[in-house]
């Protein structure tokens, strides 16, 4: 009894604290909402250092609208609300780090991330040196501070029960950002904060159903869609749950309508369930014939129009890589870009840097003020920004996860490793490596894989 009441109380407590919050972002002035953040989470941080990293990420995802969360100006945009509680979870990793020595940070998964600091830290240098514009040189360095996250998150988790349960959240909570960018596409409406709802086009033509997007997180969703058929064909985790989740998650996958992504998470999913031997291969592919053929077969009873729309991006590939004006785009940027890494070979054009001049008459694309500097092929851009050697850093990230995770040889190890082939496949034609959550994803399947492993020692 006393202990009911006592979580009663907890609950009453939280809840409080959750309203206060909510009005003090919704009617006080930004610093007052700020500081309203800030004790809660360094209690958070303080007593559940696990769950603080794991809060990031829900920011992140962007399901609390971002009317309802604290931000500021700086630089290069808004610092959101999830890089202030990063910022926090940094500093106390670093006082926790000096009152307890057991922390492992000397995996050999970190060093391809410690290799692409150093590089950071030279091409910022070069970048300050070739006058690129500052607001530039902020938003890329705001997305190397994201690696830091795969070492937040292998620092959190310090036992196999804390291992479990940080992989049951980010299950449920990949499964509900899925569930909501479901809805935003049978809606039509944002839910959102972070991605894309738009109009399907194929061929510059509108076919008549929402695409929603997950805003860089794509990854995340096909992290935990493998994961979870690993887990079920490993008897790790109930059969209707897994089934339930995986559905929510690789109906998502689909409605992003990316074509790279569909070929790039198909790939990683045949990987694992090669990897996993014959039995586990046939049940995850029984599984995912049967939830596909069902899934066809509701939707062309209720919505027969994504059938036909994901039936069209599939074979219009060869039309569109000729008359596309998506691939057409992305030709022109990569000539542009070839043409700066030839000028700029040894140490690139420094961070913040561009790689051409605006394309103001081209007379498909809508131009953004950064297309100068951004680009779709993360390989490319990582070679213009750091030069030639920043291609080493993907490679040798690639091969230090797949060693580590044939070693350890479990469902979660299997997952990481797999899933990272999704954006290194997609990194080709998408900014997987090039943009805050992108790497968020990546660093959140390093991290796990290295908490795995830090677990494994113990």
């Amino acid at each position: 009894m006393n202990i009911t009441l006592w979580k009663i109380g907890l609950a009453l407590v939280v809840s409080v604290l959750v309203l206060f919050l909510g009005v003090a972002v919704a009617i006080a002035p930004i610093y007052i909402a700020v500081f309203s953040v800030i004790p809660i989470f360094l209690v958070i941080a303080f007593t559940q250092f696990r769950i603080g990293v794991l809060i990031v990420l829900f920011f992140a995802t962007g399901i609390i609208p971002s009317q309802l969360t604290p931000k500021f100006s700086l630089g290069g945009g808004d610092v959101q609300v999830e890089e202030l509680l990063f910022g926090i979870l940094l500093i106390v990793c670093l006082i926790r780090m000096a009152l307890n020595k057991n922390h492992f940070i000397n995996n050999s998964v970190y060093y391809p991330i410690y290799f692409f600091f150093l590089l950071s830290i030279l091409a910022t240098l070069i970048g300050i040196g070739n006058q690129n514009k500052y607001n530039f040189i902020l938003i890329d360095l705001r997305t190397v501070f994201y690696w830091l996250y795969a070492f937040l998150l292998a620092i959190s988790i310090q036992n196999e029960k804390e291992l479990n349960s940080a992989i049951k959240i980010l299950i449920i909570l990949s499964t509900i950002l899925s569930t909501v960018v479901i809805l935003q596409s049978l809606l039509g409406i944002q839910l959102l904060s972070r991605g894309r709802l738009t109009g399907l086009h194929t061929l510059d033509k509108t076919v008549g159903v929402s695409r929603s997007q997950f805003g860089g997180l794509i990854s995340l969703a096909v992290f935990a869609f493998i994961l979870t058929l690993t887990r079920v064909a490993r008897k790790e985790m109930p059969t209707l749950i897994g089934l339930l989740c995986s559905s929510i998650l690789g109906l998502s996958i689909v409605l992003s309508f990316g074509r790279g992504i569909w070929a790039a998470a198909f790939l990683s999913v045949l990987t694992a369930s090669i990897w996993l031997g014959f039995r586990s291969f046939v049940r995850i592919w029984a599984v995912l014939m049967t939830l596909g053929i069902t899934s066809t077969l509701i939707a062309l009873i209720v919505t027969p129009e994504y059938v036909d729309a994901a039936v069209s991006r599939i074979f219009s590939v060869r039309q569109e890589v000729s008359e596309g004006r998506s691939y057409e785009w992305r030709k022109l940027e990569n000539a542009h870009a070839i043409q700066t890494i030839k000028e700029h070979p040894v140490f690139g054009v420094g961070i913040g840097g561009e790689y051409k001049r605006p394309e103001r008459n081209y007379k498909f694309v809508e131009m953004g003020e950064q297309e100068t500097f951004m680009m779709h092929n993360s390989w490319l851009w990582l070679m213009f920004k750091f030069g030639i050697i920043g291609i080493v850093f993907p490679i040798w990230l690639t091969i230090a996860v797949f060693y580590k995770a044939r070693k350890l040889n479990t469902s979660l190890s299997i997952a990481s490793a797999s899933a990272l082939l999704t954006p290194i496949v997609a990194g080709g034609t998408q900014m997987e490596w090039a943009t805050r959550f992108g790497i968020l994803c990546i660093a959140t399947m390093v991290g796990f894989l290295i908490a795995n492993s830090n677990v494994a020692q113990k």
